[in-house]
């Protein structure tokens, strides 16, 4: 499992270090991460232009996946975030797209387990 997030981005050296080494307690953290509904509920206010509520999801997304090692999601997040504090809505489809790419390699490897 390590192996395959590692290879998809996936720095899970760090986000087991933060955990203190905690291997069981990452893996039930990453068995939530495919439920959780912030990735999909993003996605919807995204297409709905539903700005004020996409950027809380887009924060809570990037707070988790960054705290689990998933830095391009979190990156990708993080600009989404800022993009819409600053108004620059225009610009947010490919941060959205990073996002949905990051998120469905994760996603794929997660279900996988």
């Amino acid at each position: 499992m390590y192996d395959k997030l590692n290879d998809i981005g996936v720095d899970t050296k760090t986000a087991l270090a933060k955990l203190g080494g905690k291997k069981e307690m990452y893996e039930r953290f990453l068995k939530r991460f495919i439920s959780d509904p912030n990735y999909e509920e993003m996605i919807r206010n995204y297409e709905m232009s539903h700005f004020d509520t996409m950027l809380t999801k887009a924060h809570n997304l990037s707070g988790t996946s960054a705290k689990l090692g998933m830095t391009q999601l979190s990156d990708a997040c993080r600009a989404i975030v800022s993009l819409i504090t600053k108004g620059e809505t225009d610009s947010l489809s490919e941060y959205v797209e990073k996002a949905a790419e990051e998120y469905t390699k994760i996603s794929t490897v997660l279900k996988a387990l």
